[in-house]
């Protein structure tokens, strides 16, 4: 996929020329987040951001301090499809991701 050089973030397309028009200081205030939301994924297929949409899905509905491998279950219950070693691994993608946008390590 092509992106615009001034924002990684939105690809040349007529919706995103508009939103562009419509929206530029909002745009420039959250340009740190909508760059880190496109580079994390931007390149992902369906199938993994099914996963993590899951992992964010349970991780809010059990909570984040709730036993990982409780979390995979949840997911794989949800999901018969993903195994639950898919699971975690999603869940550990999902908990990375989170502490790299509170700009911290996961633990």
């Amino acid at each position: 996929m092509q992106y615009h050089h001034a924002c990684p973030c939105l690809p040349r397309a007529p919706t995103s020329r508009e939103l562009r028009a419509r929206y530029p200081r909002t745009l420039e205030a959250h340009r740190g987040q909508i760059e880190f939301i496109a580079k994390e994924f931007g390149e992902r297929g369906i199938a993994e951001l099914e996963r993590l949409a899951t992992a964010l899905f349970v991780s809010r509905e059990m909570g984040d301090a709730a036993d990982l491998s409780n979390r995979a279950n949840r997911i794989h219950e949800l999901k018969p499809h993903v195994s639950e070693q898919e699971a975690l691994d999603a869940l550990h993608e999902y908990e990375r991701i989170v502490a790299e946008a509170r700009g911290s390590s996961p633990s």
